[in-house]
């Protein structure tokens, strides 16, 4: 398995990107595959609270799938504008299905709403790695050239952080 993705309940998934397959996996066993139909390379996977799988594409596009592998929906292209991506590394997705993307080559997160329109972008981060959301809707953010998580508010200004910030 190269990446690992969990819905929230009780099964996890796994994606093997060389097969182009997802695995879900319920207590300790694996209880189904789908296989991705179309040329894509995942990066990252993420469920929205209605259960709908979300990749991010190596290509530059968030990808939204049916459980047959099927693309139901993608945005975004190469680019440093908003709504493109140069190197993206996470996707997660809040309760209220906005969808953030941490884009190391642009140093940012983008902000989505659930139909792909951009909201909004944080800037002037160093190389965000990955992500989480919170039930309030706060994003955490860990960046790869520093030694703490960001965090910022839905609306995305900087509320916090936690670990060591530089001096």
């Amino acid at each position: 398995m190269n990446l690992l993705a969990w819905y929230g309940k009780d099964t996890m998934y796994g994606i093997d990107a060389e097969l182009k397959t997802i695995v879900s996996i319920r207590n300790g066993k694996i209880e189904g595959q789908i296989r991705i139909k179309e040329e894509v390379i995942p990066v990252a996977l993420a469920f929205d609270t209605e259960g709908a799988a979300w990749m991010l594409d190596k290509k530059d596009q968030v990808v939204k799938f049916d459980a047959t592998g099927k693309i139901l929906f993608r945005f975004g292209n190469e680019g440093s504008g908003n709504g493109q991506f140069k190197d993206p590394t996470d996707l997660v997705i809040s309760v209220s299905g906005k969808i953030y993307v941490a884009d190391k080559g642009n140093d940012s997160v983008q902000i989505f709403n659930s139909e792909g329109k951009f909201l909004n972008v944080i800037r002037k981060l160093d190389d965000p790695v990955a992500m989480a959301v919170d039930a309030q809707e706060n994003l955490y953010v860990l960046e790869k050239g520093q030694k703490f998580i960001s965090i910022y508010s839905p609306l995305g200004e900087r509320v916090g952080s936690m670990g060591q910030e530089k001096e």
